[in-house]
């Protein structure tokens, strides 16, 4: 754990996270007759609270983390204790002590390629962007910087489906359709192509359900791709508009 120093006070109506989350326990009632409920007034005295009730952050305090840059590894159950930097090293929190490991069996994809959709599309975040840009999607540096999706091609496939670097791609799956240039890397591997869903690219990915877990089979499907010219892909990005696949 590491204390984040506070860079600027909070322009205009900007508030910091602390304080709008107490804001809002409060406003829906977390603050009865007789209790603290949200009352905080400072990020030190929410970290004092967590140092009294949970004891692997006993011996975090607001003021240890100020003077200790690096951060202090939990558990750290007192003020004299100097953190944790390796969990587990004499015994693991089971009855015996020991790590209790589980084998499982390798499962493929829902989906995997064939004749038709030949492709293995996967998708990934930008660094400087964060999930469908709600956020960072309003900061113009950002926009800039990273201003639209790439479709990410191994040289291997861009050569055999005739794809050049910085023109335009249909993705197609079959749940959907996407458009996006071309960037040319061996960022991939021969037979996976990469595209951002910060944009909307999760139209086409399958949402066929893990049997353990639940979570959606969004980061592998079989695709298809096909070089398409500018006024093609001009007029696919106006009818995605319109179904609201893209913004």
């Amino acid at each position: 754990m590491q204390w984040s120093f506070k860079a600027i006070e909070p322009p205009g109506e900007a508030r910091p996270d602390w304080w709008i989350v107490s804001e809002i326990g409060k406003a829906v009632g977390f603050t009865g007759s007789g209790a603290k409920g949200f009352n905080y007034t400072s990020p030190e005295e929410i970290l004092r609270e967590i140092n009294a009730i949970v004891p692997q952050y006993r011996g975090i305090t607001p003021e240890r983390l100020k003077k200790n840059l690096v951060g202090i590894h939990w558990p750290c159950p007192s003020e004299d204790h100097p953190g944790t930097r390796v969990l587990y090293t004499e015994r693991f929190l089971t009855p015996d002590g020991k790590a209790h490991l589980a084998s499982v069996e390798h499962r493929p994809p829902a989906e995997t390629p064939d004749e038709e959709y030949p492709l293995i599309l996967t998708t990934m975040r930008y660094v400087g962007h964060f999930h469908t840009l709600t956020m960072t999607g309003r900061s113009e540096l950002l926009r800039k910087r990273w201003r639209e999706p790439f479709l990410e091609v191994h040289p291997n496939d861009a050569e055999r489906f005739e794809l050049k670097d910085g023109e335009w791609a249909l993705i197609e799956t079959r749940r959907g359709r996407y458009v996006a240039r071309v960037k040319v890397t061996k960022a991939v591997k021969p037979g996976v192509v990469a595209i951002p869903w910060h944009w909307g690219a999760n139209v086409l990915t399958n949402d066929a359900l893990d049997p353990v877990s639940k979570i959606p089979d969004t980061k592998a499907c079989a695709c298809r791709v096909k070089a398409i010219s500018d006024a093609e892909a001009k007029r696919i990005l106006e009818e995605l508009r319109n179904e609201g696949v893209v913004a």
